[in-house]
């Protein structure tokens, strides 16, 4: 019991220090870690639940966390079976576990662009690629993976460290969860997010013909003509790279789309676009897809 006190301490005190880091963050990130910090105060150890309790738990403190933050009940909760599972792929061998980011939130000029397409890819462009946060909608539903990922390191006992880009909808989940923890993060380029080119660069016309629904797939001569010579390979051999580095515990890194289809390619799974917050768990020669992360898709 010691022990359990211990790191909720530490991970209560942390998470503190993380709602001091939030000033360049919209204020929807400030009632998240408000929330958090009363999770951390009440439950101080969730290890002993089973995970349907776990669940509605998790269930109970995203729909508070959803009435202060206005969102209506449109979000995934989490899955037992999926926490079961991965709990069990995470065991015995060390891991690692490559994730999409949130929710891009556009800003309100890019927002008020009528074509899904021309919308698309103003998000993909600077500075909103780099700047946009995640919805207050994905904020709610990362509540209820960071309780989960809580769960599985206090059952299994594991070190776990955390990367991402440095992409908003993808660092500030990474930090919320870093703080929740008490785990540190860190931010590396190659995780980042490729940026389409400017209108004065490549025209939005231009682009229009050259990618379906303003979305950039998995094909190296298309990749390479958009976003630069190169950037194909590049972005291939950065996740073997990461892939292959020799880790003791449990590794998360929040990226994107391209990442992904990288890191299933290298691992010889077919190419699948996951929603926000799915992943690609690595364990040792075992490969498992979790396209919707830890919920329950919306068919469950």
């Amino acid at each position: 019991m010691k022990k359990y006190w211990s790191s909720f301490l530490c991970a209560f005190l942390s998470f503190c220090v993380a709602c001091q880091l939030s000033h360049a963050y919209p204020t929807e990130v400030a009632t998240f870690q408000k929330v958090g910090q009363a999770f951390l105060s009440t439950y101080p150890t969730i290890a002993h639940l089973s995970q349907e309790e776990l669940v509605n738990l998790s269930t109970d403190w995203q729909k508070r966390l959803a009435k202060q933050l206005h969102v209506n009940n449109d979000y995934r909760v989490l899955d037992p079976e999926k926490l079961r599972f991965l709990e069990t792929l995470l065991e015995t061998t060390p891991g690692k576990i490559v994730m999409r980011h949130g929710e891009q939130q556009p800003s309100k000029q890019v927002e008020s662009i009528t074509s899904l397409q021309e919308k698309k890819i103003a998000m993909m462009r600077l500075p909103d690629n780099m700047q946009d946060p995640p919805t207050t909608r994905s904020l709610v539903e990362f509540f209820g993976s960071m309780i989960g990922f809580r769960y599985i390191q206090e059952r299994l006992d594991k070190d776990l460290s955390i990367l991402s880009s440095k992409n908003y909808r993808a660092k500030i989940p990474a930090e919320l969860l870093g703080g929740f923890l008490n785990v540190s993060t860190d931010t590396k380029r190659f995780l980042q997010c490729i940026n389409y080119p400017p209108d004065d660069q490549i025209s939005t016309q231009s682009l229009l013909r050259e990618l379906s629904l303003g979305m950039l797939p998995w094909e190296q001569e298309s990749i390479d003509f958009i976003v630069g010579p190169k950037t194909f390979e590049r972005i291939v051999e950065d996740m073997r790279t990461y892939l292959e580095d020799i880790q003791t515990g449990i590794g998360i890194a929040f990226t994107h789309t391209q990442q992904i289809n990288a890191t299933q390619q290298l691992v010889s799974s077919p190419i699948r676009r996951v929603n926000y917050y799915g992943f690609i768990a690595v364990v040792g020669e075992n490969v498992h897809v979790f396209p919707e992360g830890l919920y329950a898709s919306s068919g469950d």
